[in-house]
């Protein structure tokens, strides 16, 4: 059966929390969940924060959410056949924490922004060419005509 478990990584002051994700004994995944702790604060045993200071509270809250969505997008995956890998629970952490929408926003909106620019230029750059190929073919066709012209007077 598949197991969440949650560590720390280094004794310092805000340390990282890591969650460790066994399916067997040869399918283990680590990866961080991007929240910090006091090692104090931290019960080693339990793999989970103590239950005595405000913040450790909200972690422990947190932390217990995310072993449940975890463990739930992982039901779904292995249902419908999908492989439950190291990227996918990344993708899993980080979608949990809202983590990397806002740099994909920010970078859709660039590219939005330059795509339109782009277009812009270019609609521009291709209305210029027009102008400038329409003038000269205007010019060509009054040299034209004023060639004729002058041909058909004499």
């Amino acid at each position: 059966m598949a197991t969440v478990k949650y560590y720390i990584r280094d004794g310092k002051k805000g340390a990282t929390i890591y969650v460790h994700f066994n399916i067997s004994t040869s399918q283990k995944f680590r990866t961080t969940t991007g929240l910090y702790i006091d090692p104090k604060d931290w019960n080693a045993r339990k793999g989970l924060p103590k239950n005595t200071a405000a913040t450790s509270k909200k972690v422990l809250i947190t932390l217990q959410t995310l072993e449940r969505v975890i463990m739930d997008k992982y039901n779904e995956t292995t249902s419908g056949g999908q492989i439950f890998d190291k990227d996918f629970l990344k993708l899993v952490v980080n979608d949990f924490f809202n983590k990397d929408k806002e740099k994909g926003d920010r970078f859709t909106d660039f590219v939005q922004k330059l795509n339109l620019k782009c277009k812009t230029t270019k609609n521009n750059i291709i209305s210029s060419y027009k102008e400038d190929y329409f003038f000269d073919r205007k010019i060509r066709e009054d040299r034209v005509l004023d060639d004729l012209d002058r041909l058909f007077q004499n």
